[in-house]
């Protein structure tokens, strides 16, 4: 938990005592691309996501931490790994004012699943079920169209993935070198982010060959990168991504 939000959050006067949810602080960082300050700075500037990937360890008791933390940071895509949510679990629990919620919970054995939350007034979107080879693979695919784009992109196709320790990685890695070969073939000129808990799975391959460039760089918890992976495909010569939180659990 942020220790004392008026430093991330000067702009917020907090009269209510700051309460601890066992959330580290250092598990928080906010991390710029190279045109955050033209993108934050000028309203007419394209429109790309302010960004939240998180492994929450299960979302439901988190919830109302989750859904301040997205107010207060201006989050508009949030991205979340292990949700541990099960079809007994109806959407109304887990809503977020202002967001579409797409989940896709693990259909067998415990924990696992993923979801995001989209801003309604942000993005036309498309969830993309057919980017989906089977239930093997806990991803998430969908189609984002912003009001406005970076010039000569047509779209973001955005995904989050989980990939549990004792998964095949050979197998996951297939399902991704196939999937991004038909992005790429079905939206042409297509901005790519792709992001997950990958369990220190080796996608150098996979950077290379689509031309993706990892986000996060710098430690988001303790001494450590997030155990997630980010990568986003370059956008034009930056990530065309404004801000991007990497939370870790």
């Amino acid at each position: 938990m942020l220790e004392n939000q008026n430093e991330v959050f000067p702009n917020i006067l907090l009269e209510e005592p700051v309460y601890n949810y066992g959330h580290c602080r250092s598990n928080c960082v906010d991390i710029l691309s190279d045109r955050n300050s033209q993108v934050m700075t000028n309203s007419r500037i394209s429109k790309v996501p302010d960004l939240m990937l998180t492994n929450v360890m299960s979302l439901v008791p988190k919830i109302d931490e989750v859904t301040e933390f997205v107010a207060r940071s201006k989050i508009n895509l949030s991205l979340i790994t292990e949700t541990w949510l099960k079809e007994s679990v109806p959407d109304s629990v887990i809503n977020i004012p202002g967001f579409t919620l797409l989940r896709r919970d693990r259909s067998s054995q415990i924990h696992g699943g993923v979801c995001a939350y989209i801003k309604k007034t942000h993005y036309k979107y498309e969830r993309l079920d057919d980017l989906n080879c089977c239930d093997d693979h806990e991803c998430s695919w969908v189609y984002l169209r912003p009001t406005r784009l970076p010039r000569g992109l047509s779209c973001i196709i955005t995904s989050v993935i989980y990939h549990p320790p004792s998964a095949d990685g050979a197998l996951l890695l297939d399902h991704l070198f196939h999937t991004l070969t038909l992005v790429e073939s079905k939206y042409p000129n297509c901005g790519i982010i792709v992001t997950g808990d990958f369990n220190r799975l080796d996608v150098t391959r996979l950077l290379n060959h689509f031309r993706l460039k990892q986000i996060v760089k710098i430690p988001t918890r303790n001494d450590v990168r997030f155990d997630s992976n980010q990568y986003a495909k370059v956008f034009q010569s930056t990530s065309g991504i404004s801000r991007i939180w990497a939370v870790g659990p």
